[in-house]
């Protein structure tokens, strides 16, 4: 299965995301519970991302991995991951690559990384060693077309260091190979800052389950692609593993999986819910529309948009779906049966924290995102956490970018910097989506989302295409007209973001760089099924 960039299939189970430091107690519970040979977990999590190599290869028609005069180098440390590399050397050289050669860090390995050695020797496969053979290591590593990476694996504890991070350091600069992560980029574990060196994989092929560390923002901008490979943990231990996470991606059958209610086909729109959007400044008045028009894709009933005077002539005019309305400063009133709110999309910070908070006192569920989520930060700031938990409570999705989130992380009282957060951002979501219990999405190239409880889920972004003025809007007014349509909140959050992300592949793949206005069509085609 492939867990990064556009899905190859639909997965009807739920796809859990570990730590290293889970992993291996699985991969430990195995041997211990379910006596599975160590040996026999190290052959078939070789075995398989050697095939999986294969198969990915095939699948991007490159010709020149059909042959047998491939120079392929696997790099190996001293432990289990290095165990893997070498069992991928063997079988690569058993399918008929001769030109396989091994690279070991240092001859100080554990009992089974000596005994896939002895395997390896015993075939007569070239093995050399980092730390006793410099200059004739960096001739194989410049002359090597592919290079398996099993220098240091996911369990990694803290920076690379010593000949480790020397080889590491090597490969980056001369390297000329097309580079396969076994398990993950060395370098990279749960502990892992953007500061240490670590090396970057064109693929990455990990054992068992999807790790954290690969999908954090910053670890995964050193994965490539990411595939999972299965050396045969026992299912009762990878199905729900405690304090995981879950990995999601587009599924055909999605309103089923996340029970988005289906509207009923007598419906008119006073059944189908009225969203109320406070959003656009001067210069900002597309924010407001595409946030309003996103949702009304969704399959709203009604939207009403409430912007500043100063835009209202131009805004009113523009979008015939919208019921448009100029917002006072002074006072507004929401239209009678309004069932949600969407707060801050080009919004302003000056003037609004009076408004945003008789939002908050309306009690009803609603999306702050953007600008809306800067002077949420002030709100907390005047009123305290507790005065504004009891507003936002089990009612409110926050949709900050890691600059909105770091602002409303200093507001509870801790200034946190973004190199952390973009390494280690469980810890941080939690506590915020906690401290205001409400649902906290991250936004960036991988997009995280955490609820009060802790529960979280994670979406494999990866698409440059998306990058563009106005995504987020399109977001925010997604989620925003989903909200409420099915089991939770939560579950509405993730529908929206699978869906928005899936628009962004589609636009991508049928225009190239597109601009946020493109991506509005996609909603009605994606959605229709809501209707149904």
């Amino acid at each position: 299965m492939w867990c990064g960039g556009e899905p190859t299939g639909f997965w009807r189970i739920k796809v859990k995301i570990v730590s290293s430091r889970l992993m291996a107690e699985i991969d430990q519970q195995s041997q211990n519970r379910f006596s599975l040979p160590g040996l026999l977990l190290m052959e078939n999590a070789g075995a398989r991302a050697f095939e999986k190599f294969l198969q990915v290869q095939r699948e991007s028609g490159s010709p020149s991995y059909d042959g047998r005069d491939l120079e392929i180098l696997c790099l190996a440390g001293g432990g289990n991951n290095g165990g893997d590399a070498l069992v991928i050397a063997r079988h690569a050289f058993n399918w008929g690559y001769e030109k396989t050669k091994v690279l070991l860090r240092n001859r100080r390995n554990n009992e089974q990384v000596r005994k896939q050695l002895e395997m390896l020797q015993s075939l007569g496969v070239p093995v050399y060693v980092w730390e006793e053979e410099g200059k004739e290591a960096r001739q194989r590593i410049a002359e090597a077309q592919v290079i398996f990476d099993g220098v240091a694996g996911t369990g990694l504890k803290g920076e690379l260091r010593g000949t480790a991070a020397d080889l590491v350091h090597e490969v980056e600069q001369n390297a000329r190979a097309y580079i396969v992560a076994v398990d993950g980029p060395s370098g990279l574990g749960d502990e892992f800052r953007p500061s240490f060196p670590a090396l970057k994989a064109d693929l990455s092929i990990t054992m068992g389950l999807p790790k954290y560390a690969l999908y954090t923002p910053a670890g995964r901008l050193y994965a490539g692609r990411i595939e999972v490979v299965s050396p045969g943990f026992p299912r009762a231990l990878t199905e729900n593993p405690k304090d995981s996470g879950e990995l999601l991606t587009w599924e055909n059958d999605y309103l089923e999986a996340y029970r988005i209610e289906s509207v009923k086909p007598g419906s008119y729109k006073g059944d189908r819910g009225h969203l109320a959007v406070f959003a656009g400044r001067v210069g900002t008045s597309g924010a407001a529309m595409l946030c309003g028009e996103s949702a009304a894709r969704c399959g709203l009933g009604l939207v009403t948009l409430f912007c500043d005077q100063d835009i209202y002539p131009r805004v009113g005019g523009t979008v015939d779906a919208l019921m448009v309305r100029p917002l006072s400063a002074q006072e507004f009133q929401l239209p009678k049966g309004v069932t949600k709110l969407l707060v801050g999309p080009g919004w302003g910070v000056e003037g609004r924290k009076k408004t945003l908070l008789e939002l908050l006192n309306i009690g009803l569920p609603g999306v702050i995102d953007a600008e809306g989520l800067s002077v949420l930060s002030l709100l907390i700031r005047d009123l305290g956490t507790s005065e504004i938990r009891k507003k936002t409570a089990r009612r409110w999705v926050l949709t900050p970018h890691p600059g909105e989130f770091l602002r409303l992380y200093k507001a509870l009282g801790e200034d946190v910097d973004k190199e952390r957060l973009l390494a280690d951002p469980l810890p941080l979501l939690r506590r915020l989506a906690e401290e205001l219990q409400a649902i906290v999405l991250l936004k960036t190239h991988v997009l995280w989302l955490c609820d009060p409880e802790g529960e979280y889920k994670v979406v494999d972004g990866m698409n440059p295409a998306m990058g563009t003025g106005g995504s987020g809007d399109v977001l925010a007014g997604v989620i925003a007209g989903l909200l409420g349509r099915g089991e939770s909140f939560f579950h509405d959050a993730a529908a929206g973001v699978l869906i928005h992300q899936r628009i962004g592949r589609i636009a991508a793949g049928e225009r190239g760089w597109f601009i946020a206005d493109e991506m509005l069509s996609y909603i009605s085609q994606l959605t229709g099924g809501l209707g149904a």
